[in-house]
């Protein structure tokens, strides 16, 4: 198993990749997001910020986000961001602070353990079992994170981009962008050769999760208008009464 390596390169610990503020990513009805050409056209880039960022930390959608193992000193960056979801793509002993950090926050921690890339293939099961909670807006906000943030938060970025309809060249760049300098070949290769429509039921699945949160959602707001509405009664004609009392 890979160790998780706290700075390395071009990735200083207080700077992160994020896409360019204008860039427009729409939600599409299957729950994935449908990202325009205007925002596949631009550049990751860098924003130095005095806020202390994971490694490769990185924006891939409103309300997702990606980076390396977060440690002590990125904290107080990930709780700006209101995370109601961790999802580790590698099984570790995590340390007391990220569990008191978790615990502190409300936010809920999944783990599924995905081997190394390079030592084993991504099962379709596997990648499914990911997609389903990053595409599960009841998740969201949601960080994604392995150990570099590279190659296993990488390759699951890349299918889920594929769900979205970017292009190939786009995904292999952006990969490249977080990978560098150990691109991997296999990676690549999976990228390359992802067959999208084995996720099917997936989307599906998502959809029929939106939906259900959409009319739970819609019934709430009813409950409460009604709620509003028979409040503003009763009060009225406790008000009436009242006047009445006096006008005696």
């Amino acid at each position: 198993m890979e160790h998780a390596q706290v700075n390395e390169g071009k990735i200083s610990r207080r700077s992160g990749r994020i896409y360019d503020e204008e860039q427009k990513i729409l939600y599409c009805d299957e729950v994935s997001l449908q990202v325009t050409s205007t925002a596949q056209e631009n550049a990751l880039t860098f924003d130095e910020t005095d806020d202390y960022r994971p490694v490769n930390f990185g924006v891939v959608a409103p309300g997702i986000f990606r980076s390396s193992l977060p440690v002590a000193e990125d904290f107080e960056f990930l709780r700006s961001l209101g995370l109601k979801t961790i999802l580790s793509l590698v099984h570790k002993d995590f340390t007391p602070e990220f569990h008191q950090f978790v615990q502190t926050n409300d936010i809920n921690h999944k783990v599924i353990d995905m081997i190394g890339t390079k030592k084993l293939n991504i099962s379709e099961s596997m990648m499914k079992s990911i997609l389903h909670i990053v595409m599960n807006k009841a998740n969201h906000p949601i960080l994604i994170h392995c150990n570099h943030g590279r190659h296993r938060t990488g390759c699951a970025v890349a299918a889920f981009r594929h769900t979205t309809g970017w292009g190939l060249s786009k995904i292999l760049q952006e990969y490249s962008e977080f990978a560098t300098p150990k691109i991997r070949d296999c990676d690549v290769q999976y990228i390359s050769n992802f067959n999208v429509f084995a996720l099917g039921e997936i989307l599906s699945k998502a959809q029929k999760v939106q939906s259900r949160l959409s009319i739970v959602t819609q019934k709430m707001w009813r409950m409460l208008f009604l709620s509003i509405l028979l409040t503003m009664i009763l009060l009225t004609l406790r008000f009436r009464q009242t006047i009445d009392v006096y006008k005696r």
